[in-house]
């Protein structure tokens, strides 16, 4: 008898990792799923408050632009035909993919992120490692999602 309970709790325990193995292979779509509306609202966040992804301030807007701007000189950077702002976005992938894909919101937006030889970089997206901000997100998706798969069934 002592031979089928310990036979019994062994397969109750190969049935729990089975599953668990389950989960976990889907925690970077879940994790993405999870952190997709934060860090959206951090994209919104830095096109109000001007910043980049590290925190830093976006170079301000030349006089000449002011002067050009006709329905609203006083704007923040990037925001003046709110093309650009309200296109860009962070969308989980497609459901057979992981991942987040990053879209701005208009063509134009590349030479921001970048710079040229007369415009400053006002980046929208981490282009030098993860931000705190963003890894911070992440890392607590990460783990609501694995403490999440990992609890017992």
């Amino acid at each position: 008898m002592a031979f089928d309970a310990s036979l019994a709790r062994a397969l109750n325990r190969i049935a729990f990792l089975a599953r668990a193995v389950d989960e976990l292979a889907l925690l970077p779509r879940k994790v993405a799923i999870r952190a997709q509306p934060k860090l959206e609202g951090m994209i919104r966040q830095q096109f109000v408050s001007a910043m980049d992804p590290y925190g830093h301030r976006w170079a301000p807007i030349t006089a000449q632009t002011k002067r050009r701007r006709k329905a609203r000189p006083n704007a923040q950077p990037l925001t003046d035909t709110r093309k650009l702002r309200d296109g860009t976005h962070i969308a989980v992938l497609a459901p057979n993919r992981k991942g987040l894909v990053m879209r701005l919101g208009a063509p134009y937006g590349y030479f921001h992120q970048v710079g040229t030889s007369t415009m400053p970089a006002r980046r929208i997206w981490p282009q030098y490692g993860l931000p705190h901000a963003w890894r911070a997100v992440i890392t607590e998706a990460v783990r609501l999602e694995r403490d999440r798969a990992l609890k017992a069934k």
